[in-house]
């Protein structure tokens, strides 16, 4: 029988809300660290789908935030310690300030508008991450080539949110951590992978996709649909797809698209497979996981014909 991901039962009492972002959230101390409870939207699967996620990194060594399963009140979500171990020496830079560091004009601080900014393109994040000089994560991400730098790291970011469709990778949804000690910057580990794996959908459109027969709404037009929160240029009208978010930064660092895919590749089936079987059948139901590994599955072959 396989060992399924644990369930935290969180007892102690918030610290204070954290006011980023849109879903209920606060921080509590546990064993003195701090950590982070996000409460999933009613009728989604939102703590599962950033569980997965947080495997899938894991398998591609991907740097990421750690989650957990975790119940508040009755209440199901995730839970994650704080990237942050030190904050008298670490700083967090969410991506819209640097952006607006770089240039005055851009509109990072209009509240709640994250995703629909059209200066937020994939040239601008490469370019700050690169002039930056930002190094990888602090301590080093074990298993992660030298040749890496911020930006190779990013893009191996860019083919998770393909993988997964994860559509939230807006400007406070990337950030570097800043060494107050010494002045070195570090890309932080990716978070925030809750809006993927179409966590989101009812159960009677999960089905009716898996089983259609229509190649206007199966599980492949569905996945081909998948936008994301950066676009090409800021005269574009739409965002890029995020398959095209990751083609377009494959262009700008080919070596390390090479070394992400051939990290998918390695990948197969059967470790899929394994991830989604470990989620509790009580924090979700089996056409959500039958359609998420179809989802993995599809987006996965769509980037490995980059290989070929």
């Amino acid at each position: 029988m396989t060992e399924t991901y644990k369930v935290v039962d969180i007892q102690e009492d918030m610290d204070n809300p954290e006011d980023l972002g849109t879903k209920e959230k606060f921080w509590y101390r546990y064993n003195n660290q701090k950590w982070l409870f996000k409460k999933s939207r009613p009728l989604t699967g939102e703590h599962w789908s950033e569980k997965v996620a947080e495997q899938l990194c894991q398998q591609l060594g991907i740097p990421h935030a750690k989650y957990e399963l975790a119940r508040y009140q009755g209440d199901i979500g995730i839970t994650s310690l704080s990237i942050i171990e030190d904050r008298g020496k670490w700083r967090m830079t969410l991506g819209n300030q640097l952006l607006m560091m770089e240039d005055s004009s851009y509109p990072g601080e209009k509240k709640g508008r994250f995703v629909r900014v059209k200066e937020h393109t994939v040239y601008k994040v490469l370019g700050i991450l690169d002039s930056a000089k930002t190094h990888n994560q602090p301590p080093v991400w074990p298993g992660l080539p030298d040749s890496l730098d911020a930006a190779g790291v990013f893009v191996g970011y860019l083919l998770l949110d393909a993988h997964i469709s994860n559509q939230d990778r807006h400007h406070e949804n990337w950030a570097i951590l800043l060494n107050g000690e010494t002045g070195e910057q570090f890309l932080c580990p990716s978070y925030d992978h809750a809006s993927s794996l179409g966590c989101t959908e009812p159960d009677k459109k999960r089905l009716a996709r898996l089983t259609t027969k229509d190649k206007g709404y199966n599980v492949e037009a569905y996945v081909s649909k998948a936008t994301c929160a950066l676009y090409k240029s800021k005269s574009d009208a739409k965002p890029l797809k995020t398959i095209e978010a990751f083609r377009l930064a494959s262009r700008q660092r080919p070596k390390a698209a090479r070394y992400w895919l051939e990290q998918l590749k390695i990948l197969d089936k059967d470790r899929i497979r394994n991830i989604l079987a470990k989620v509790p059948d009580e924090v979700t139901t089996l056409a959500a996981m039958q359609f998420a590994e179809k989802m993995i599955l599809e987006n996965r072959r769509g980037l490995l014909c980059a290989l070929n």
